[in-house]
């Protein structure tokens, strides 16, 4: 067995419950997620966020492969907020010049500093496009679903080539970076992605996977676990 074959193994069995053990103790994945509705009624309240339309349950069909008991299957838009950076024209943009990420620089083992580019951002766009420490980065092209955290707090924001996503009610941000890196060794994300060339993984593609949801105490050991 390969080290990366090793390492895909690994994160296979920490997305589907079998790397750490289940403790009953530590709540299951319907409390966290009423946890999370209650936030974001509290943002909708707040006119934050938009009031989303109900989905139906995940069919047999559906799911990519079998959760523990005290596990949800969900989509991203129900766990986090995501969206997309600023789209750069040079011809276009106007405002004063701050940093930001794009594709090349976000990799599996980490966020690349070394080449960062300045774009024109009116002050106005500066909240939107802004990045906070935790804030998981997903590659839209080129090595679609790539993705990384940006654990920093200094001034950054991105570019339209990729899709920040900032979790609710405390979720870690680095167990869906492993459950991502899982789904591109399984192929999953290449099936969610558009084109027939040159892949894509749009805003709807991303929002229509079903993703497993684990307690957070659960998150956290298996998070450990994959790190040890």
């Amino acid at each position: 067995m390969t080290p990366q074959e090793l390492k895909n193994s690994i994160l296979q069995l920490s997305i589907q419950g079998r790397l750490v053990e289940q403790r009953p103790e530590e709540g299951t994945a319907e409390e966290l997620y009423k946890q999370i509705q209650a936030e974001k009624q509290w943002l909708i309240k707040e006119g934050k966020i938009k009031k989303e339309k109900p989905l139906p349950e995940i069919t047999e069909d559906e799911k990519p492969f079998e959760i523990p008991d005290g596990w949800m299957w969900v989509h991203l838009d129900r766990i986090a907020i995501s969206g997309l950076g600023k789209t750069l024209d040079k011809g276009k943009n106007t405002g004063d010049p701050h940093p930001y990420l794009c594709s090349i620089n976000v990799y599996w083992d980490g966020i690349n500093l070394d080449k960062i580019k300045e774009a024109r951002f009116e002050d106005d766009e500066l909240p939107k496009y802004a990045l906070k420490y935790g804030d998981l980065l997903i590659c839209e092209g080129g090595d679609v679903g790539r993705c990384a955290i940006w654990e920093s707090d200094a001034e950054m924001y991105y570019q339209n080539a990729l899709h920040r996503v900032r979790f609710y009610a405390g979720i870690l941000p680095w167990f869906y970076k492993y459950v991502f890196e899982a789904y591109k060794g399984a192929g999953i994300v290449d099936e969610y992605s558009k084109g027939m060339t040159i892949k894509h993984l749009v805003q709807s593609s991303l929002n229509a996977m079903w993703i497993p949801l684990p307690p957070l105490a659960e998150q956290k050991r298996i998070v450990a676990k994959i790190e040890e």
